[in-house]
């Protein structure tokens, strides 16, 4: 079961990444115009691909090291060896291997790969300013990449500079229809704005998109803030059907029964 489990997110993740860098998976793409490898280091070349397909990520590598030592041009080898390191939370090195990366390749698509994880880098060290200009740089290259755009959302989101975030999340939604995740953080936009229409119906937006019980949450806190207490009572009724928040659900529902006066209800509630 455990096997299957690994397996199932990883054909999870590999085809993320093959659908976001399709290039990247072609059998037939030219990384260089010529470029060729021995067969040992094809066959470590394969062995780190074996190890991080299967998220063994020091084993890979270990393998991709060997690689980039023996061939330090072969930058999807070099691309892999960041990769691996970025997932074993050694972001210096990582960073490292990826701005190598961005300085010399030749080809658009592989200039964005990298511009892509040193923004992701930048996040995970907690310094959105430089990240920004990472994720900057691949909408420089690709102007409809979505994945940009949201982590260009989010990065400004994290600044409270709110109104750059809601053009980025604006144009990862036209990009991506189905993603929830910028309708959500567009909500919250508009929430802290206190303009709680727009919040409200990118909140309905994610809802349809998804049940998550963040979304459901936002919902019901928001009909409270604004005293529409019997919409939020329906939402964190709703809530109850996701077992690791029903507390925050019967919290809910306790207090707006209280506020609107159901007191001997509220603390039943509480009980």
């Amino acid at each position: 079961d455990h096997w299957l489990e690994v397996w199932a997110k990883l054909e999870e993740r590999m085809a993320h990444l093959c659908s976001t860098y399709p290039e990247l998976f072609k059998e037939d793409q030219v990384w260089e115009e010529e470029f060729y490898l021995s067969e040992s280091m094809v066959r470590r070349f394969r062995q780190g691909q074996g190890y991080y397909g299967l998220m063994m990520f020091d084993e890979a590598k270990k393998m991709f090291q060997q690689v980039v030592k023996e061939e330090p041009d072969f930058l999807l080898g070099r691309i892999y060896l960041g990769l691996s390191l970025f997932h074993e939370n050694q972001l210096a090195q990582a960073e490292d291997e990826f701005r190598k990366v961005a300085v010399t390749a030749e080809q658009e698509m592989v200039e964005a790969v990298a511009y892509h994880m040193l923004g992701r880098i930048k996040v995970k060290q907690g310094n959105d300013p430089q990240a920004i200009k990472c994720f900057l740089e691949v909408l420089r290259i690709f102007p409809d990449h979505a994945d940009a755009w949201f982590n260009l959302g989010a990065c400004y989101y994290r600044l409270k500079e709110y109104d750059e975030a809601i053009s980025a999340f604006y144009h990862a939604i036209a990009l991506n229809d189905d993603d929830w995740e910028a309708m959500y953080y567009l909500s919250k936009c508009y929430r802290s704005h206190h303009e709680w229409s727009h919040a409200l119906y990118w909140q309905y937006a994610s809802y349809e998109k998804t049940n998550h019980p963040e979304v459901i949450q936002a919902i019901a806190h928001d009909y409270e803030t604004i005293g529409e207490h019997e919409q939020a009572l329906h939402w964190y009724r709703r809530l109850l059907t996701h077992p690791s928040y029903a507390s925050i659900a019967y919290q809910g529902i306790a207090w707006n029964l209280w506020v609107m006066r159901k007191q001997q209800e509220a603390l039943l509630w509480v009980k």
